[in-house]
């Protein structure tokens, strides 16, 4: 589904097309748990707070009104999730200047990645606190948001460890608009694209 719109979008006006909402029945199963998706339609990101690299709780209504890049990572990965990283740098750098976009990483290994950890992965990359959030917290709530929220990948091992390459686009009702893989370049600037159209359907919806 997601190759088709990305497609037919390069033949209208970014005015003119509008995302898809993305519900569990859109989703291939590899990608959702279905015993966390009690609704088919009208999905929501449900309610959060995890803690960022500066040590500041981030909760949904933090992001209320702002669109959101939503990816799953852990620090000490070795290949994917550089990968990942460097691809949402270029996120970044698009939407740098824009308050109304946000980013939200959040670690699959708690127990390793405190906020202080984070942190430092952060400067590493050149993450930019307050417009990149890396997020940390109880490892249920991680897991549980990855599965019933944002439809991460739902593979397991090593006691139930999520490994997912996607990147979750949320617009500013908490609904689901794009799933892109972050490893590829292809699917990276499609996402970037995706956001400027997500922006401009925001102003007419808010009457900005």
């Amino acid at each position: 589904m997601f190759f088709l719109l990305h497609f037919y979008r390069g033949t209208l006006e970014p005015e003119l097309f509008q995302l898809p909402i993305i519900n569990p029945e859109d989703v291939p199963p590899a990608l959702v748990d279905r015993k966390y998706s009690e609704n088919t339609v009208n999905h929501q990101i449900p309610e959060f707070t995890f803690q960022d690299q500066s040590g500041k709780w981030i909760s949904r209504n933090e992001v209320a009104g702002k669109i959101s890049i939503v990816n799953f990572f852990f620090t000490t990965c070795p290949v994917v999730c550089p990968t990942l990283t460097r691809s949402l740098l270029k996120v970044q750098d698009a939407y740098l200047n824009d308050n109304r976009v946000v980013i939200l990483s959040h670690t699959v290994f708690p127990e390793y990645d405190t906020a202080v950890v984070l942190e430092d992965y952060g400067k590493q990359y050149g993450v930019t606190p307050g417009k990149w959030h890396l997020l940390t917290g109880d490892k249920n709530e991680l897991y549980a948001i990855a599965r019933k929220g944002y439809f991460a990948v739902n593979k397991q091992s090593d006691g139930d460890f999520i490994h997912t390459e996607n990147f979750v686009l949320v617009d500013w009702n908490h609904r689901i608009r794009g799933i892109y893989n972050g490893t590829s370049a292809f699917s990276v600037n499609p996402l970037i694209e995706d956001i400027r159209i997500l922006l401009n359907e925001m102003k007419r919806d808010v009457k900005v």
